[in-house]
């Protein structure tokens, strides 16, 4: 028989006649994203700083990064990530509905590159 890690709690939430967009909006609710204020919160915890410094670190790390990555075309935070701009290809694509064909012009883009350090430990590692 092979061996399952389900808890009794598990059983009892699959088994319950709740709606199934309850349980999704339980989910929503235990994976909640964290907020400016809160990274702000733990920010000045970590540092030993005020909030208010903490913030303004924030504030300032955001616009350096939008002045550097418009300026250079890349803005690198070492151990998480770049921000990079590059320019996209015009392309010819096709309306799903009508089936005719549309030009799509070239643009510039805006990609986050995640450092290969954040995929090694949200991820892990590759075998």
């Amino acid at each position: 028989m092979p061996k399952t890690d389900v808890t009794e709690e598990d059983r009892e939430i699959k088994d319950s006649p709740m709606p199934s967009h309850i349980g999704q909006q339980r989910i929503r609710e235990a994976v909640k994203k964290v907020s400016r204020s809160q990274l702000a919160i733990e920010l000045a915890e970590a540092t030993g700083t005020n909030r208010k410094t903490a913030s303004q670190f924030l504030e300032s790390l955001s616009q350096i990064a939008y002045r550097e990555a418009k300026r250079n075309g890349e803005f690198a935070i070492p151990g998480i990530g770049k921000l990079v701009k590059r320019r996209s290809k015009a392309r010819v694509a096709r309306n799903p509905v009508s089936g005719r064909e549309i030009n799509i012009p070239s643009k510039t883009i805006v990609r986050f590159r995640v450092a290969k350090a954040v995929k090694d430990s949200v991820i892990g590692m590759k075998k």
